[in-house]
């Protein structure tokens, strides 16, 4: 094929597009459309490079996918392994480990279906993440996978309009599926392979339309006329479209049609001679590695606190500088000439280089499994910040270690206690069995976290580890009996994954009330099967904890003057959701504990004891609050606190008064 320098300024347009986007430029927050250019563009390349090597008798598997890895890995390994080191520097354990995850996804093209799972590619805070990008690799390396194949038993047509036709159905379909799914899955429609897939194909069929199809072309006025359309197709598709449009799907025909129109017209129209300028032939030259770098640059200077609120053409131009430079080094002494090596067939150097590469990530996705692995590194610390590691050991989870997350029940027909819940009940697992006495080995766990367990809620599951599915049915088709059955959860979460939630979402009290049909029904099952059920109310939220998080550049003198500023969000709603949890005071034999009783009193609440802080994130409490929370359990327990919520009724568990609660009025 003939190489083309308008291609290189359309790259090169769709990748200032898409980080313009990325950086929240006014008026541009559809350039998310670029990724759709690059997607046509694509397809349009790889099926007219595979059409030519096929035709002139010189495809080679091998040689396509020693190409492909030129092409794509040296960028990418480089990206990868600054991102890993970044974030062992500046990342906190959950982050950190989270990023391992991402890496090794990323590593192997399969980061889309890691996102797919449950990232929100439009929501706030995504600019942080430092490889929400990488899905549309994901993307592309998928379809390399498929479609070499797939255009060689389509070249067993000699008819050259069936060829294109079957393309044609196919990318009619994909696009029919993605336009259903990003109506009631648009997370899955966003990022999976099928459902972008009509953007490639589109591509693929402008490479392969018979020639009298470009009858039309053939015509200079109707070759500019086309031309025109084309960019005016996707300057509407920026205008028109934003993160809220139903995407992808016959809305992605602006974007991708646009270019399918460009790209046919080919490069000898006015428009093709604008795109042929200079600057943008060397934007588009370097555009993969620009946009490989583009948003961890974007992202570090979120993560470092740069002064970037409201400062999105700050925000623009520092990426596009930096990045600028980082991926010109980078095509020009390492992407070219690792390119030009697997080029050379009769030489044993490009496939060394190329050989080289995919060790290289395979050691990074290896080094991305073993941060996640390892819960975020937390070793890091150890040897460089011996504060961050002590502010690591204090923040920890007093479940994980000792508890295991699952279907952690013992054979036998009854049993001590049973936790059911997912994270915010695992932080009371251990303070309430050592407050009622009861051995870890007589302690049984149904728990996850993000994991909704209550019976018949219908729960879009997001994570992968342990399915939450299987672990709802597991436990409800037991009928092991207990003295206690606790139960608590993350009451103000889980808004979109409650997939039979009923009521208006408008209603005020509608975030606790969802629950009510669940909870009626969880409750009645175990009523029979425990002598005492005890249910856990709302937790408190607490601002102000990103700031303790152990990383390396963490220091004793920035962790308590942060500690200062944590503070409990939500103690309105907590109160308001006391009041809705008091309908279950009236069940037998049930007790409802107040957490926030643990943390506040009317006059304040207590988060820290001046030395460490007794949250480790907004939701969860740190190992540091075992003494103060086990303490404030007993007295809770046994009737002695002065909680915000006043007492109502009396129940005797072991021995052990337990006092259910209703909202106090204030």
């Amino acid at each position: 094929m003939h190489y083309r320098a308008d291609i290189d300024g359309l790259r090169a347009l769709s990748v200032l597009l898409v980080i313009a986007f990325h950086a929240g430029i006014p008026g541009l927050g559809a350039g998310f459309i670029g990724v759709d250019v690059f997607f046509v563009i694509s397809g349009f390349l790889i099926t007219g490079l595979i059409h030519h090597d096929v035709q002139a008798k010189r495809f080679s598997f091998l040689r396509f996918y020693r190409r492909r890895m030129a092409r794509l890995l040296p960028a990418l390994v480089v990206t990868l392994a600054a991102i890993l080191l970044f974030g062992l520097v500046h990342l906190d354990l959950q982050a950190y480990d989270n990023l391992g995850k991402e890496v090794f996804f990323a590593a192997f093209g399969a980061a889309n279906i890691l996102f797919a799972q449950g990232a929100n590619y439009f929501v706030e805070g995504q600019e942080a993440r430092l490889t929400i990008h990488l899905w549309s690799l994901g993307v592309e390396e998928q379809f390399y996978l498929v479609w070499p194949l797939a255009l060689l038993a389509l070249m067993r047509l000699r008819t050259p309009w069936v060829r294109w036709t079957v393309v044609s159905g196919l990318a009619a379909v994909s696009l029919g599926m993605a336009d259903a799914a990003a109506r009631v899955r648009p997370t899955e429609a966003y990022f999976l392979p099928h459902y972008r897939a009509f953007e490639l194909l589109i591509g693929a069929a402008v490479a392969l339309a018979p020639v009298p199809a470009w009858d039309w072309v053939r015509s200079r006025g109707r070759r500019e006329a086309g031309a025109v359309a084309g960019l005016v197709l996707i300057a509407a598709g920026v205008v028109v479209l934003d993160p809220t449009s139903v995407f992808p799907g016959y809305w992605a025909l602006l974007p991708c049609g646009g270019a399918a129109l460009l790209l046919a017209a080919g490069p000898e129209t006015g428009v093709a001679r604008l795109l042929r300028w200079r600057p943008l032939v060397v934007v588009g030259l370097i555009s993969y590695p620009l946009y490989l770098f583009h948003q961890p640059i974007i992202a570090a200077q979120s993560i470092l606190g740069a002064p970037t609120a409201g400062l999105p053409v700050a925000v623009f131009a520092v990426t596009c500088g930096l990045g600028g430079g980082l991926a010109w080094l980078t095509y020009r002494f390492l992407e070219r000439p690792i390119r030009r090596w697997a080029h050379e067939d009769r030489t044993r150097v490009g496939v060394v280089a190329v050989v080289a590469a995919g060790v290289a990530i395979v050691m990074i996705a290896g080094s991305g499994l073993f941060v996640a692995k390892s819960g975020g590194l937390p070793q890091r610390f150890l040897a460089f910040n011996p504060f961050a590691h002590e502010v690591a050991e204090q923040s920890a989870s007093t479940f994980h270690g000792t508890f295991a997350q699952g279907f952690q029940v013992a054979p036998g027909a009854r049993g001590r206690i049973l936790f059911v819940g997912d994270s915010y009940l695992q932080q009371y697992v251990q303070p309430l069995a050592t407050v009622l006495g009861i051995p870890v080995a007589e302690v049984e766990v149904a728990s996850r976290g993000g994991c909704v367990l209550l019976k018949g809620a219908d729960f879009k599951d997001t994570f992968a580890d342990i399915s939450c599915t299987d672990l709802r049915e597991r436990l409800y088709a037991s009928d092991k009996k207990y003295d206690i059955v606790v139960i608590g959860q993350n009451w103000s979460g889980y808004d979109a994954d409650l997939l039979n939630a009923t009521g208006d979402p408008g209603d005020p009290g509608y975030a606790i009330g969802k629950w009510t049909p669940f909870l009626d029904a969880t409750l009645a099952h175990f009523a029979p099967l425990s002598e005492r059920l005890l249910l856990l109310g709302p937790h408190p939220q607490v601002a102000g904890t990103e700031a303790l998080q152990p990383r390396l550049g963490l220091s004793r003198e920035g962790y308590g003057a942060a500690l200062g500023a944590l503070r409990v969000v939500n103690r309105a709603a907590m109160m308001d959701a006391a009041a809705a949890f008091a309908r279950w005071q009236t069940a037998a034999n049930t007790t409802v504990l107040f957490p926030g009783d643990i943390w506040c009193d009317a006059a304040a609440c207590i988060v820290h004891d001046g030395a460490w802080s007794y949250f480790s994130d907004a939701g969860h409490i740190s190992r540091a609050s075992t003494a103060f929370v086990e303490e404030a359990l007993r007295r809770l327990l046994d009737g002695t606190a002065r909680p915000a919520i006043h007492h109502r009724r009396d129940r005797r568990v072991d021995g052990t008064l337990l006092r259910g609660h209703t909202a106090r009025t204030e």
